[in-house]
């Protein structure tokens, strides 16, 4: 860390960093991990160069790391002894940065006096291939990250045969890179100074019609699309990249009429804002082109990635598009371009196709069956392109096709590196061939399986993380090489080590064969492990990520046969994988080892008890939450229950009330009887419905918030507002002189239900002044209901004078619940105060509603208390 720290520091007092980046470092000063990851070392470079996160820091793509990559390669280009006087070609593709390191590369380059051969804007990398080679460069540099996510970006270089560098010159590079200091070794003019030294020189439209030319004279089914062509509807899209204005181009120009480009994805933005990963090798990357298909009725879909070297497909099926694999597409095009040259009978005899270690098996088959010649590289396109160049020189072979399974294809010798700009017009021209014979391209492939053999493959990257990603890969990789692996789901025949340079056959003895064979290619940290059946597992770490890829190879004499090999290699092979990511390095070689049924029925067995001890402890957790929840319940029972004494309590007044009519139709006969029931009846309902209430509000105590508080409260108020006026029913039943009005009073009680709200504030009003001229009340508070809209609730309070019994105050409230659950009172009105006290108390309660209402404050649990009580009788 404090050497990670010390390089941190650095950046701020070299005197060379700009502020935007100096306030960038300054947000991680206290972030030591960050410090660690962005300043423990330079980024890896390779014979892919280097690809990694935009950032600032040593670790990371930013004009400062750019320059100095740039310094080395320069470096290394002195010291080759090689003719540079034609300057380096620079290419750049449509992400964020791309074109402004380019031009910090021609800078550094120029202040080398080394000079630049710029593009002026964003082209295929294909063409800075061809472009190294037609302008004599001694090299090249691409500003790219192929496929990968927007955070990235990268840094390639070619050499002078238009192919990226060899392991040999990465090194040297690399070597370069970490000797120099980043800001004091490396050189730099502006780019005003380098172009009027011309030291910086454009290549424009001119380059982009020679290679257009080189790339349209690659086709092979002329007569196809002229009599196909016009019939034929392909959806284009570049996904934001470079492709945008060529591939279009080449495929009009050969003849395809109906090129419907994605417009969305037209645009070339670095955010790639249409897909989550540029990449043609992920379905999620067609979306928007199938949408375009469908709508269109096309017959296929090309997608290329934003530098353009890479080109995924989509062929018709039905009413669907399915997606093909890089070997699909590489083994069709081989057996396509096969053909059609053996139609007009220009198959060369010394044709040759080249492909990687990693690639279908089903290449070999094909070629094979076709009289051409097969060659195997390492993983590269590089290496394909070192074979043509090894060709040209030899004169042994014609290189008639290569692809990777990588979405990765080249016909032609114009350009060493893959290109989806040729492989995009190819794959146009096969489908107008299939067109012609009435055959889908996915009607081509079924027919290929059926005459080659059922092949299935896949890949898979397991990724490694933190900072020891790349040491604890190295470590897995050698437990896979010392182990003595002999089963990945099916027996292990032969294992090429390309580190070692050996094969090793387990069918043999030792004694019959001591000396292993060479795999006839570079060192490379691959192994390759060859299984029965033809099968195979091929194990190789990520050249620009913390990953191992899995490459998994099967076939059989039907699609069902090679799915099952399949299916049985990749479960062990992954199985090892992961095993080694734990750090299990030990488990690696039993992982690989097929289970017997009875194992995997014990495996399953323990895996049902450790699923049982898992399902007994989430219901010991589930009773945890129980009780946790039990406050919560409660106020669920409680709701239910204040919901049944209300209902208990209208039913009692539906009772008063039956009593009542009842005590009318009585007083007719006997109004003293009458009179003393109704009051006896009354007496019973009311104390019932009051007992009722204090259970209700006991419930009410038990909720969990305000706001089912409130609701409660007024459904009781109802209750109890019914049971008060039915009281007042009785007492007007014994000073009626006539039982017909008692009865009219209980018919419109019974009627409504409860009593309008105004009428009832007034009625107890006065019956609040009449209690107490009777003496049964000496002060009091009542809260009652109102149906006003201007309130919902009205507080009298009475006292006794010496003229009697007064309406000290009387106060109209609203309220209203929050969001929250929580109560505020709104818009409360207070008439008048008879004494001190009195007028005090209703001061403060008047304050507490106007602040309530200015600040939208809860209300104060005093004053709730209050609003919440029903009758309130002073001593």
């Amino acid at each position: 860390m404090d050497s990670s720290y010390r390089k941190y520091r650095y950046w701020f007092t070299s005197g060379y960093v700009e502020e935007d980046a100096l306030d960038d470092l300054r947000k991680i000063q206290n972030d030591e991990e960050e410090i660690e990851d962005r300043f423990g070392k330079l980024p890896d470079f390779g014979t892919a160069g280097i690809r990694c996160v935009m950032r600032f820091g040593l670790n990371g793509l930013n004009v400062y790391t750019v320059r100095l990559v740039t310094q080395a390669l320069a470096d290394v280009i002195k010291e080759s002894g090689e003719d540079y006087s034609n300057g380096v070609a620079i290419a750049f593709d449509s992400r964020n940065h791309s074109r402004e390191f380019a031009r910090e590369a021609a800078m550094t380059l120029a202040a080398n006096d080394i000079k630049a051969n710029l593009f002026d804007s964003l082209r295929p990398t294909p063409e800075l291939s061809y472009a190294v080679r037609h302008t004599g460069s001694i090299a090249g540099i691409n500003i790219t990250a192929s496929h990968n996510t927007k955070e990235y970006n990268g840094y390639k270089v070619y050499w002078s045969d238009g192919a990226q560098i060899d392991p040999d010159l990465a090194k040297k590079i690399s070597n370069r890179m970490n000797e120099l200091d980043i800001f004091n070794d490396v050189k730099w003019i502006s780019f005003r100074q380098a172009s009027t030294r011309g030291l910086i020189e454009y290549l424009d439209k001119e380059m982009d019609d020679d290679y257009v030319s080189e790339v349209v004279a690659q086709s092979v089914a002329k007569k196809a699309v002229a009599k196909e062509g016009q019939y034929m509807t392909i959806v284009y899209t570049p996904l934001h990249g470079a492709g945008y204005k060529l591939v279009p181009r080449v495929l009009r120009q050969i003849g395809i009429q109906n090129v419907i480009t994605v417009k969305e994805q037209m645009e070339t933005d670095g955010n790639f804002p249409t897909v989550k990963s540029p990449n043609p090798e992920n379905k999620e990357a067609f979306e928007l082109a199938f949408q375009y298909a469908k709508a269109n009725n096309a017959d296929l879909i090309i997608a290329t990635d934003p530098d353009s070297d890479r080109c995924g497909v989509a062929v018709k099926h039905g009413e669907d598009y399915v997606l093909l694999t890089g070997n699909q597409i590489g083994c069709l095009l081989l057996d396509f371009i096969i053909k059609a040259y053996k139609d007009e009978e220009k198959l060369p005899e010394n044709a040759a196709a080249v492909t990687s270690i990693v690639s279908t098996p089903m290449a070999d088959v094909i070629c094979e069956m076709n009289g051409v010649k097969m060659f195997r590289t390492l993983t590269g396109f590089k290496f394909i392109g070192e074979k043509i160049k090894e060709f040209e020189a030899t004169g042994d072979y014609s290189f008639l096709f290569g692809f990777e399974e990588s979405y990765g294809f080249l016909k032609g010798t114009y350009a060493r590196d893959k290109d989806a700009v040729v492989a995009a017009m190819l794959v146009a021209e096969m489908a107008c061939y299939y067109q012609q014979r009435r055959y889908t391209l996915y009607q081509a492939l079924q027919e290929l399986y059926k005459k080659y053999g059922y092949f299935e493959e896949k890949v898979t990257s397991i990724e490694f993380e933190g900072i020891d990603a790349q040491e604890n890969m190295s470590k897995v990789m050698e437990a896979l090489r010392n182990d003595d692996i002999d089963q990945i789901g099916l027996k292990v025949l032969r294992v090429r080590d390309y580190l070692k340079d050996e094969v090793k056959d387990l069918t043999k003895s030792p004694f019959d064969d001591p000396e292993p064979e060479s795999t006839g290619l570079p060192k490379s940290n691959v192994l390759y492990f060859e299984l029965e059946g033809g099968c195979n597992a091929i194990f190789r770490p990520s050249g620009t990520e913390p990953k191992i890829k899995l490459y998994t190879m099967a076939n059989g004499e039907s699609q069902e046969e090679a799915d099952a090999l399949f299916d049985l290699v990749q479960g062990c092979a992954t199985a090892m994988l992961a095993a080694g990511v734990e750090g299990d390095l030990e488990g690696i070689k039993e992982a690989g080892i097929p289970r017997e049924p009875e194992e995997e029925i014990d495996e399953a067995v323990g895996e049902a008890i450790e699923e049982a001890v898992e399902a007994e402890a989430a219901e010991e957790a589930v009773e945890e939450a129980i009780d946790d929840a039990v406050e919560e319940d409660v106020a669920e029972d409680a709701v239910v229950e204040e919901a049944a004494e209300v209902e208990a309590a209208e039913e009692a007044v539906e009772a008063e009330e039956a009593g009542a009519e009842e005590a009318a139709e009585e007083a007719a006969d006997n109004e003293e009887s009458r009179v003393e029931i109704a009051e006896e009846e009354a007496v019973d309902a009311l104390e019932l419905a009051r007992r009722e209430l204090e259970a209700a509000e006991a419930a009410i105590l038990g909720m969990t918030s305000e706001a089912e508080a409130a609701e409660a409260l007024e459904k009781t108020n109802r209750a109890m507002n019914t049971a008060v006026e039915a009281e007042q029913a009785a007492q007007a039943a014994a000073l009626s002189e006539e039982a017909g009005e008692v009865e009219a009073e209980a018919g419109d009680i019974a009627a409504d239900g409860e009593p309008d709200g105004d009428e009832l504030v007034e009625d107890l009003i006065k019956q609040a002044a009449k209690d107490a001229v009777d003496g049964t009340q000496e002060t009091g508070f009542v809260i009652v209901d109102s149906d006003d809209p201007g309130s919902d609730f009205v507080l009298v309070e009475t006292e006794q004078s010496r003229d009697g019994m007064e309406i000290v105050r009387r106060e109209e409230s609203s309220l209203k619940t929050r969001e929250d659950g929580s109560i505020v009172a709104t818009e409360t009105v207070t008439e008048e105060a008879a004494s001190a006290d009195v007028e005090e108390a209703g001061d403060e309660a008047a304050d507490e509603s106007e602040e309530a209402e200015a600040s939208d404050e809860p209300v104060d649990d005093d004053l709730l208390d209050l609003l919440m009580a029903h009758s309130y009788k002073k001593n």
